[in-house]
């Protein structure tokens, strides 16, 4: 009777998982013909093309992934972790995906955000994604962001105070002192907490965002840690799930005792002692929805996680790699700093989002540093429906990549494109250029919801220390390696040295 039951069992496994597997290898046959028609490395069993990417070391990964644009591009395939790919650089090929509203799932080089991220709007995609990004949007408006100009500034003077020791002290690393004031902003906006992250060196919260930024990134790299099991294993992991569970306990007791205060006062918006309105945090907008808006506590855990990840890291390092381009090209620096005497004519007043919205010059300067040393490597989507290619279909299913580095080097566009010149930003250059050649906060339906954001805050540190301080850079730009991470970081940091103004 069991034999019989166990040919019933086995039987039954086969009918129901072999057509499956058949229809499986039928619809990956059918994506490699068609993908197979643009040029690629070697493909091999298991590790598809990805040989050469996991035998090269860290230090080496950003040069092997610019080589394979000049060997095989503009369009090339690959095969990674049994997942097929199709790299792009171009404007014309950039707009075909940005600019769809069906093709908006983002690929599998998110995949490892997702245990911090949860699937907010970096990660997310489908219907919550589209309920959340309209919901969050609001939080996002110039009013809104005015009222944050304040702790801007009074975080971006923090940083200034703390730099004015380094002042005769020789070359010195800037990233971990912008990193840390991005991070006391994005905590202060996002949460409505201090961290102190400039000033307490051993914040284990720090400690843990950091940690939980450089280890999502890397897992794409490192053929270890990029298999779910065995990175639970690795000191790393441990070191991963450990900084969630810290940074995820925070939020939930801030949350906590503002679901009390809201269920008391029905709106988490405080009034002060003369009747004026406190600032919102982003967390305060998100409590602030109700009935079928309402966001839940892990939503909410998701949505604070995404705002302190991509605030501070693009925030801190489009700050730092403009300090850096500046330190070399001191007659830019100088326009710079001609700029901000013109405004502030010597004053050390409080920075106002007026101030930053007359600063033409430095946002020229900011846009250029972030085409030149354009710091996320690439952006990815998992087509939802077939992408035709200069007359070749794409299957869905398919990751399709755009190489940010190599799209904003293009020389169709960009004349030059290693030459730092901010004039590229004046209006009638910007009009001459295909609109898809500048993409920084990626396009269409997912751009970056909080790039205003993001600015206002990296030109708010940089106002704030030009006015103070001159700047010179001890390495050249064609001289920095970089790591891939979420965003490229210069190996040897970006080492500058300071000189007071007079």
């Amino acid at each position: 009777m069991s034999f019989l039951v166990a040919l019933a069992v086995f039987v039954v496994t086969v009918a129901l998982f072999v057509p499956r597997f058949l229809q499986a290898y039928r619809r990956k046959r059918e994506i490699a013909e068609a993908i197979d028609y643009y040029p690629g490395e070697k493909w091999y069993p298991i590790i598809g093309t990805g040989l050469k990417f996991i035998t090269t070391s860290r230090e080496d990964a950003f040069d092997y992934m610019r080589s394979r644009h000049k060997t095989y591009g503009p369009v090339f395939r690959s095969w990674f972790q049994g997942e097929p790919i199709i790299h792009i650089c171009k404007a014309e090929h950039a707009e075909l995906f940005l600019k769809s509203n069906v093709n908006i799932n983002k690929g599998m080089i998110y995949r490892y955000f997702e245990p911090w991220l949860g699937t907010g709007l970096l990660t997310g995609g489908g219907n919550k994604w589209r309920t959340h990004r309209k919901l969050i949007t609001p939080a996002f408006h110039f009013s809104i962001l005015d009222k944050f100009a304040e702790i801007f500034a009074e975080r971006a003077d923090d940083l200034v105070h703390i730099l004015e020791d380094k002042v005769g002290k020789g070359y010195f690393d800037i990233n971990p002192y912008v990193t840390k004031c991005a991070l006391d902003i994005i905590a202060e906006t996002s949460m409505g907490k201090k961290v102190y992250a400039l000033k307490d060196p051993k914040s284990k919260y720090v400690d843990a965002i950091v940690s939980l930024c450089e280890i999502s990134a890397r897992r794409y790299t490192n053929p270890v840690w990029a298999n779910d099991f065995l990175f639970k294993f690795t000191k790393a992991g441990k070191r991963f799930f450990d900084s969630i569970d810290h940074v995820n306990g925070i939020t939930l007791k801030i949350i906590a005792e503002k679901r009390e205060q809201l269920a008391k006062t029905k709106s988490t918006i405080r009034v002060d002692e003369l009747g004026r309105k406190e600032r919102q945090a982003f967390i305060d907008i998100l409590l602030n929805t109700e009935g079928e808006k309402r966001f839940t506590d892990a939503e909410i855990i998701e949505e604070v996680n995404t705002f302190m990840f991509a605030g501070q890291d693009t925030s801190s390092i489009t700050t730092g790699f403009t300090l850096f381009a500046l330190g070399n090209t001191p007659e830019i620096q100088a326009k710079v700093h001609e700029e901000l005497d013109a405004i502030f004519e010597g004053s050390d007043r409080i920075i106002t989002p007026q101030d930053i919205a007359s600063l033409d010059y430095l946002d020229r300067v900011v846009k250029e540093t972030m085409r030149y040393y354009y710091f996320v490597p690439e952006i990815g989507r998992c087509l939802s429906e077939e992408l035709v290619l200069d007359g070749h279909r794409i299957p869905a299913d398919t990751t399709v990549i755009l190489d940010l580095y190599e799209l904003h080097h293009d020389p169709e566009y960009y004349p030059e494109p290693f030459k730092f010149d901010p004039d590229r930003f004046l209006p009638e250059e910007v009009a001459k250029r295909h609109v898809y050649a500048y993409v920084p906060f990626s396009a269409g339906p997912r751009n970056c919801v909080g790039q205003k954001f993001g600015l206002r805050n990296a030109k708010t540190m940089l106002a704030s220390i030009l006015r103070k301080f001159k700047v010179k850079s001890r390495d050249r730009p064609q001289d920095l390696k970089y790591y891939i991470e979420a965003v490229l970081r210069p190996q040897q940091g970006l080492q500058i040295q300071l000189e007071l103004r007079k």
